[in-house]
């Protein structure tokens, strides 16, 4: 590992909020799949940014990101609520 990609954040809430600001605009809408840290939803609309929920599905024993999730959230995305 090339320790010149990693960044100090004093936590992982901060670090997210660093993130958010950089890679999205306020308005956006981020995909947050639950169940997750209630703090996750908080630095999302702290930031001016709008949740957008995914329920996480439990398959072979692992909750991947599928097509079949995202299906789920993939209108609420397009439509701006």
């Amino acid at each position: 590992m090339d320790l010149s990609w990693g960044l100090f954040a004093s936590g992982v809430v901060p670090a997210i909020s660093a993130l958010l600001r950089l890679a999205t605009s306020p308005g956006d809408e981020v995909l947050l799949q639950e169940l997750v840290y209630n703090m996750f939803y908080s630095v999302i609309e702290g930031n001016g940014r709008r949740v957008v929920p995914s329920d996480l599905v439990y398959e072979g024993g692992k909750y991947p990101l599928t097509g079949r999730t995202l299906k789920t959230s993939w209108p609420v995305l397009l439509s701006g609520r």
